[in-house]
């Protein structure tokens, strides 16, 4: 058989006396991996199998071959290896990652082991698919999906990209003494390009400041309003943006206009935001004295070494009275994971803040010339995205050059009352006194059907 090797590396591909035994020959270089001068041969065999072909050209990494040959194949002239070209041709979309055209091409598959098994793989990738390519393989290729996979893209569809109807109420305060109290009533939309857009109602009252009755504008002030948000499409890697207004009127007839405007991006490990908004302080003088508040945030966030997390957070507030103040924070975690769905992140915090007045008693708001805290936490996560449970869980310990040291608790739930109906609550809540920054929101919100 060596010597029959040999031999043949000295004769001429297709040679006509040897015509005959091509396709042995052939076959005989695949073997030892001589697919070049297999296909030399096999181009002389006569009906020589179109997938032997097509499977050495993928060998040599030939794929444009591949893919002509797929081209120029007709079911009419390969009845016998339709089922052979098209299950090749399904693994190796699969392979280059285009599983769009695997999932047609093995759709088409009469039922069979081979289809089985590239069903039960397919059902394991379309999960990675973008929203249009899940959209169009559930509308023109339905047969393909498991009915449970089927059903969880449906429902993520309706839920992330659908429309959606929102109630929800906020609550700033100190301690548990309230500065403000607002709600809001809205409708989301999204257009062709799936971009959101919100449209509302709000009703908020900003509370007088407890015990400094002795100012004539620390009042209550309450205010309805009508609400507009915009919010780009998310995109990975990609710029996102966003913009919103408020305009609130008090029963005297005055109006406020709030404006915020946002932008994101998110690209490898690194998280980067930026954020800015113009709006009335939040307390009843503010409002009384007509003192508006622009306020710049700027949010960095690494992953490194795969469990590591690093925050960097920068705001700059300017009041209209002439009043600014600037903080910066920065933080550093760690990820240590419990399962698949949930994890312990302890972390170390550290702030300071400077700024050209002091306000410590929260009036007209609450401002500080100089500041810095430090401290550890822990916070818990849990995330379940077949369900869309999601809990975090925070608890930290800050030494503090204004209070001397403080405890802050954060929390955040999503529980799905039902499949398209989700309760969202949101606390954050600092131990110190004259501190008008804890904050409760709480609301539900319903997922209209997906169009």
């Amino acid at each position: 058989m060596k010597f029959f090797k040999r031999e043949l590396l000295e004769i001429d591909s297709c040679r006509e006396d040897l015509k005959p035994l091509a396709p042995t020959i052939a076959y005989t270089y695949a073997g030892q991996g001589s697919f070049r001068k297999a296909l030399e041969w096999s181009a002389c065999a006569k009906d020589f199998p179109l997938v032997e072909r097509m499977q050495w050209f993928y060998a040599l990494k030939n794929y444009e071959e591949v893919e002509r040959l797929y081209a120029n194949y007709s079911e009419k002239n390969n009845p016998e290896e339709k089922e052979a070209i098209q299950s090749f041709m399904a693994e190796y979309y699969m392979g280059r990652g285009d599983i769009v055209t695997a999932w047609k091409i093995a759709s088409k598959l009469p039922n069979s082991t081979n289809k089985e098994r590239l069903r039960t793989q397919l059902n394991k990738d379309v999960i990675y698919l973008s929203s249009e390519q899940k959209r169009l393989l559930l509308n023109e290729y339905p047969s393909l999906f498991y009915p449970e996979i089927a059903a969880q893209i449906k429902q993520d569809l309706r839920i992330t990209e659908g429309d959606f109807l929102r109630i929800g109420s906020n609550i700033i305060s100190d301690r548990l003494d309230p500065t403000s109290f607002g709600t809001e009533a809205t409708y989301g939309l999204r257009d062709k390009k799936l971009h959101q857009h919100q449209f509302g109602l709000s009703q908020y009252k900003a509370y007088a400041i407890p015990f400094q009755e002795e100012f004539e504008n620390n009042i209550d002030e309450h205010l309805y309003g009508l609400i507009y948000r915009f919010k780009s499409r998310e995109r990975i890697e990609k710029l996102n943006y966003g913009f919103g207004t408020r305009l609130e009127f008090k029963e005297a007839g005055k109006a406020y206009l709030h404006l915020q405007a946002s932008a994101s991006i998110a690209k490898d490990s690194l998280y980067s935001s930026f954020q800015i908004s113009r709006k009335p302080a939040i307390t009843g003088p503010a409002y009384a004295l007509d003192i508006y508040q622009i306020q710049l945030n700027i949010y960095e966030e690494l992953q490194f070494k795969e469990k590591f997390q690093a925050v960097f957070y920068l705001e700059g507030n300017h009041y209209s009275d002439d009043v600014q103040d600037v903080q910066a924070l920065t933080s550093i975690s760690m990820d240590i994971k419990l399962n698949k769905r949930s994890k312990f992140r302890p972390y170390s915090e550290f702030s300071g803040m400077l700024g050209n007045s002091s306000r410590p008693d929260g009036y007209p708001y609450w401002t500080l010339d100089e500041r810095l805290y430090g401290g550890m936490g822990v916070a818990y996560e849990y995330k379940n995205k077949q369900n869309f449970w999601k809990i975090n869980l925070d608890a930290g310990y800050f030494l503090d050059t204004f209070s001397d040291e403080f405890q802050r608790y954060r929390g955040n739930v999503v529980w799905p009352v039902s499949k398209y109906l989700h309760f969202n609550a949101q606390a954050e809540f600092y131990t110190l006194k004259n501190f008008y920054s804890n904050n409760f929101t709480f609301g539900l919100k319903y997922f209209l059907k997906d169009n």
